[in-house]
């Protein structure tokens, strides 16, 4: 509790006391465009990956200020594969059971969000900026699998089936509020690369639909296969407020002129 109540009082500060004149290369630039390059490092070190965030600011005249507005992007895209074979002699008959376990998770996100950012130069090449954003972001998810089990019995019963399907789509729409504080280190006078933590506090609204079917196929050593069908439908809707701290891990590239 007292490292947030720190950071709030941190941001804070930063968003209104920052009043120190605008010098070095923001003073020749008044528009910069600045890039996430945090994604491109999550494909090269195959972690998961950021939203692509691209951020257009533009410098007020004559005042260490800018109005901000950005875009985030990001697509997901997860699957799995699982097998698995066990014997359970405790079980009369014993009972050979295989599992097989496959399924695909897909996101889409975007999002958008503006504010106005405070800047101090520290140095001939720092600069401190703080500020706040308020965004929206739209979500969406879709999720689909698929499982067999086969229970293999050593008797008259023989052998059972179940094949099961399922998916999801899930659909979220969230606003929320951004207070920020970030560094900045000229590269030259009109490059830049920059990193910064924010506070983010958001509410969110999500609906859902689905539906879940099973065939359950049971052969004897005598007589026909047995087939039963199962179908149940999934939906509703559920809302959450949160609070995230998100630290220095961004890597921001900026572009001014």
């Amino acid at each position: 509790m007292k490292t947030i109540i720190f950071i709030i009082f941190a941001l804070c500060v930063c968003q209104f006391g920052l009043a120190q004149s605008n010098t070095g290369f923001l003073a020749a630039n008044r528009n910069s465009i600045e890039v996430s390059i945090s994604p491109l490092l999550s494909l090269l070190l195959n972690t998961t990956g950021d939203p692509y965030d691209i951020l257009y600011k533009r410098q007020f005249k004559n005042k260490n200020r800018a109005w901000r507005v950005g875009l985030l992007l990001n697509y997901n895209s997860d699957d799995y594969n699982n097998s698995s074979e066990s014997i359970d002699a405790t079980l009369s008959p014993t009972t050979t059971k295989q599992i097989r376990d496959n399924g695909e998770t897909t996101s889409y996100t975007i999002g958008c969000y503006t504010g106005l950012e405070w800047q101090r130069v520290l140095g001939k090449r720092w600069l401190l900026a703080g500020g706040s954003d308020i965004g929206y972001m739209y979500n969406l998810s879709e999720r689909t699998g698929e499982r067999e089990d086969l229970l293999d019995y050593s008797n008259v019963l023989r052998e059972s089936t179940v094949h099961s399907y399922s998916n999801r789509t899930d659909y979220t729409h969230t606003v929320s509020i951004h207070p920020f504080m970030g560094i900045n280190f000229a590269i030259t006078s009109c490059l830049a690369i920059s990193t910064r933590f924010s506070l983010s506090f958001s509410y969110s609204f999500s609906k859902y639909s689905g539906n879940n079917r099973a065939t359950t196929t049971t052969v004897y050593d005598i007589g026909e296969p047995y087939e039963r069908y199962t179908h149940s439908d999934d939906s509703g809707s559920n809302n959450k407020f949160n609070i995230r701290l998100s630290p220095f891990q961004q890597i921001n590239l900026t572009y001014s002129f």
